[in-house]
């Protein structure tokens, strides 16, 4: 039968003294058996819920005559479970009804409607019947497995969302990592070259390659470099910008061991074995000039067939010539943020080679 709003009250106080029958009353190997052995042995409400006992089980316990609230006052809940032999048990219909016709008999007498004298009433407890009893367990089941649907969308609800914040915090990780690359390789080159100013380092030298690099990954070609410099006077490391650079760049100690290196390159035996060429740092738009000088060779060899030994490219005044019959012509000379302008003095360049030429031109100032 449900507990009284006092029977609850006691069993919600962690200070009420209660005890346990010491033998387990519960089913051998059930949870309840297991935790009925651990909190028997507790004086109080708060001791048996420290040693696991539940809202249910004291409840539970008590109901059953387990467990005894040690108050004198206190009625004995398993009194309410006999019922005198003969008489409707309470909770049923008829009994409930017979309950209700005695309590409204108890203040009339025949038809007068006269006021009978104030006698006690004895209120008695109604214990509901196995059917009510199994009517609201399956209530609260029903109300139970409600909310854990509920709970169960709500944490499914709460993965989605937590999944999509974390996809887009990596994506946001990613473009931060990827900001954060280009800044530090822009830094880099401008502490390599300080291309973005006038201020060129002039303990730099820039390095070709007859023919290009182009054919070449940025570590082949850099490796070349550094394998022909090794010995060098000064030389101390070498980079590039790209993955197909078309020219690479060396560092010296000092502007005096660049210098002395440019003028005396000629006369270094593994340098020139590998085809390479120097020339001293220049501004970002003397580069550009080069670059185009570089290609117009390249172009010249590849598709009018001329020999390399029969080119004579001039990174310091960015001309180009051809020997031809013993004689030098000249072929291109690039002006300033200009495409080539191409001369004819003896030696005509195919309309193959000016349109290759011009179309890197107009890529290269843009």
């Amino acid at each position: 039968m449900p507990l009284s709003a006092e029977q609850i009250s006691k069993l919600k106080q962690n200070d009420t003294e209660i005890e346990f029958k010491e033998e387990n009353p519960r089913r051998p190997g059930s949870k309840p058996h297991e935790r009925y052995d651990t909190y028997k042995v507790a004086n109080t409400v708060g001791e048996a819920t420290q040693y696991g006992a539940k809202w249910a089980d004291l409840t539970s316990d008590f109901q059953k005559g387990f467990l005894t609230i040690k108050d004198t006052q206190m009625e004995d809940p398993t009194s309410l479970l006999t019922t005198p032999k003969g008489e409707a048990q309470l909770g049923t219909p008829d009994r409930d009804a017979a309950a209700r016709s005695k309590r409204v008999n108890a203040g009339i007498s025949g038809s007068s409607m006269v006021s009978a004298p104030a006698t006690e009433v004895t209120v008695e407890k109604v214990e509901m019947s196995p059917a009510t009893v199994a009517l609201l367990r399956h209530m609260m089941r029903d109300e139970i497995k409600l909310g854990i649907s509920e709970i169960q969308a709500s944490n499914a609800q709460a993965m989605t969302e937590m999944k999509k914040e974390l996809q887009q915090e990596r994506y946001a990780r990613k473009e931060l990592e990827k900001r954060v690359t280009a800044l530090e390789e822009k830094l880099q080159n401008s502490q390599h070259t300080n291309t973005e100013t006038e201020d060129i380092d002039k303990n730099v030298a820039v390095v070709g390659l007859t023919g290009g690099f182009d054919e070449m990954g940025a570590d082949e070609a850099e490796q070349l470099v550094r394998d022909a410099l090794d010995e060098t006077d000064g030389f101390q490391e070498v980079w590039s910008f790209s993955e197909k650079p078309s020219v690479v760049f060396a560092r010296f100690s000092d502007i005096a061991k660049t210098m002395k290196f440019l003028k005396t390159q000629k006369r270094n035996r593994k340098f020139k074995e590998a085809g390479l060429w120097a020339s001293e740092n220049r501004t970002p738009e003397e580069r550009k000039r080069t670059k185009l000088v570089i290609k117009i060779k390249k172009i010249v060899i590849e598709l009018q067939g001329v020999e390399s030994k029969h080119i004579v490219a001039n990174y310091k005044t960015f001309k180009v010539h051809v020997r031809s019959n013993r004689r030098l012509y000249l072929v291109a000379n690039v002006p300033e943020n200009e495409s080539p302008q191409w001369v004819d003095e003896g030696f005509e360049v195919d309309d193959s080679v000016t349109e290759a030429v011009n179309e890197f031109a107009d890529e290269l100032f843009l």
